[in-house]
């Protein structure tokens, strides 16, 4: 907003009578003109300098006073231009629209006005940057003078220093050698000293290496190779145990039904007469009931039933507790990698101890079986037996005799040797109706009945009988140990 024009000014007079845009209009103009006199005064002040440079400035100079000379004419003419204003500002009070078209004339001209001013601000500053550059460089000039003198001084002083120098570093090199002749005598022994530090600190590293690292070595009966062997083996044998269920065996079709609706399988096997055309199915339940009644009785021998007296379930214990200690422990401040990687390293040689040796049988009591094997042993043979019946009684005993090695073999994968990998193992049960991954799962049918499997139509799981075995499930470095076994869904009815 434009301040009002000042009591004093030469034109106050005019100013009042004026309507507030003609107000505006004048104090406007006012302004500019008080600009354009200070940029005069300023320029004049410019021009003065520069008469005192160098001829080469001459042009320059004539050049700004004819931009002088201009500007004096635009002050004349802005003079002229406020008496025909005084004239118009008369006419406009009676002539409302040609006041109209001379505001814009006037908004025209205060255009032109600032382009001139901006021009003249632009041209007096270049003339205020030439000025300070012509300084610049005679300030420059007078510098490398003197500092062309003093280093001639300086270069005057140093050749005389040198030819001391020279004969001192003779002086000096006669020093040296007598002194390199002295150290050499010395190295030696720093030499063999070295070496030896050396030594100690590769075998320190070493250490720290096997303190901080959780991979297995390749011979380690639980390295990752190892135990997806392992898995594989105790896959086989339940296979084994459940048998071929043909000829001389009798299936309990209400308790295996019973159990696939248990697992959550909608499949049924409603007919005997049918029976060997599902008897894939039937072995993957009888398979999995395996699987799980195992760890089922194991999870409650070996960490509930206190009576029976279990050296492996206060190891166990006692590792898991140490473990949750010596890892809130190695929080501590000060705690190195060492430290930091104590808790993982301690449960890994526990896991793995009770991994290679848990649930053997006694040799200090006739190599009697481990009393949790017993148990296990005669309840899983009796339930399977009640599933399963071998007419043979020969059979049937060579079969229940498999379930110690089973049962023990299980468990200390499932309970242990999961646990000594890093990260550690999971297992994943896959449910009826889901999709094939043949990266996860193995399907399994007996060869006779493969037309059976609706392949055209995107098969899914029927009944999964052995667990995935994977660690990182789903995420970034999944690393698969076994893969799910599967049975496809089938088109015929049961």
């Amino acid at each position: 907003m434009l301040e009002p024009m000042d009591v004093d000014d030469p034109y106050y007079a005019m100013y009042v009578k004026l309507s507030e845009p003609e107000k505006k209009i004048l104090t406007l103009l006012r302004k500019e003109y008080d600009e354009i006199l200070q940029l005069k005064t300023e320029n004049e002040d410019i021009l003065e300098e520069m008469k005192n440079l160098e001829e080469r400035k001459d042009n320059e100079i004539l050049q700004l006073k004819t931009e002088n000379e201009d500007i004096k004419i635009q002050l004349e003419e802005m003079k002229n231009l406020e008496e025909r204003k005084d004239n118009e500002i008369l006419q406009l009070k009676t002539e409302n629209e040609d006041n109209k078209i001379q505001l814009e004339e006037m908004k025209n001209l205060e255009k032109r006005k600032d382009d001139e001013i901006l021009q003249l601000k632009t041209e007096n500053e270049d003339n205020k940057i030439q000025l300070e550059e012509m300084k610049n460089l005679e300030e420059r000039k007078d510098n490398e003078i003197s500092q062309l003198e003093t280093e001639n001084e300086v270069n005057k002083i140093q050749l005389k220093e040198m030819k001391n120098l020279e004969e001192q570093k003779d002086n000096e090199i006669s020093q040296l050698k007598n002194e390199i002749h002295s150290l050499k005598s010395k190295i030696k022994p720093l030499e063999e000293k070295n070496k030896k530090l050396n030594d100690e600190n590769s075998e320190w590293q070493n250490y720290i290496g096997k303190a901080t690292t959780f991979s297995l070595n390749d011979s380690d009966v639980n390295h990752s190779a190892q135990l997806a062997k392992d898995i594989e083996g105790v896959k086989e044998k339940i296979v084994n145990y459940i048998g071929n269920l043909r000829p001389k065996v009798d299936i309990n079709l209400e308790k295996v039904n019973n159990l696939l609706l248990s697992y959550d399988c909608h499949a049924q096997v409603k007919s005997k007469v049918k029976l060997p055309l599902v008897l894939p199915l039937v072995k993957a339940v009888l398979q999995r009931y395996v699987f799980q009644t195992i760890i089922e009785y194991a999870e409650y021998n070996l960490l509930e039933n206190c009576e029976i007296q279990c050296l492996e379930r206060d190891i166990y214990k006692m590792t898991n507790k140490l473990h949750d200690l010596s890892d809130k422990f190695s929080t501590y401040d000060g705690a190195n990698e060492i430290t930091k990687a104590f808790p993982i390293k301690m449960h890994q040689q526990m896991y793995g101890l009770l991994g290679s040796l848990g649930l053997a049988n006694n040799v200090g009591d006739k190599n009697k079986e481990h009393p949790i094997i017993v148990e296990i042993k005669n309840k899983l043979n009796k339930k399977i037996n009640e599933l399963r019946t071998i007419r043979d009684p020969k059979k049937s005993e060579k079969h229940d005799d498999m379930a110690p090695i089973i049962i023990q073999e299980l468990i200390r994968i499932y309970f242990f040797r999961l646990k000594v990998q890093e990260p550690p193992v999971e297992i994943i049960w896959f449910n009826y109706n889901d999709g094939i991954d043949p990266n996860l799962m193995e399907e399994r049918y007996e060869e006779e009945n493969t037309d059976e499997i609706d392949e055209a139509n995107n098969p899914l799981v029927e009944l999964c009988s052995f667990p995935l075995f994977v660690s990182n499930y789903n995420k970034k470095g999944q690393k698969i140990y076994s893969r799910a076994k599967i049975i496809y869904q089938v088109k015929q009815s049961r």
